[in-house]
């Protein structure tokens, strides 16, 4: 039950700051601007993605919401037959589902997954 409760709260916690972050980096930051971070390594602005990775197949959306519930499913699906016993595990399956349920909401709602880490 412990290790089923480290993925649940991973998942859910994952999903809600994934939600928030990226609502006050979109309602505080205008689209032109750029916050560097670390300089020559991590910048925040404001990108829109209509594709797949780096943009690839842009304007597919409904496509690309039911992939995102098939990858949803099959993370699901993986976790359930997975032993359970690491932590590390039960976490990075937990995070790697709420990265997708994430996307998943901004696709939904906007028709574009918003990134903001460069």
């Amino acid at each position: 039950m412990k290790n089923t409760a480290t993925f649940v709260i991973a998942t859910m916690v994952g999903v809600i700051l994934d939600i928030v972050s990226k609502w006050v980096v979109f309602s505080k930051i205008s689209e032109f601007d750029k916050i560097t971070l670390i300089p020559g390594l991590i910048n925040i602005l404001c990108s829109r993605n209509e594709g797949v990775v780096f943009g690839l197949f842009p304007g597919k959306t409904k496509i690309f919401i039911i992939f995102s519930i098939i990858a949803i499913a099959i993370i699901i699906y993986i976790y359930i037959k997975s032993d359970k016993v690491l932590f590390t595990s039960n976490l990075a399956l937990g995070l790697i589902l709420a990265g997708a349920i994430g996307n998943l909401w901004d696709r939904i709602w906007y028709g574009h997954v918003r990134d903001f880490i460069d």
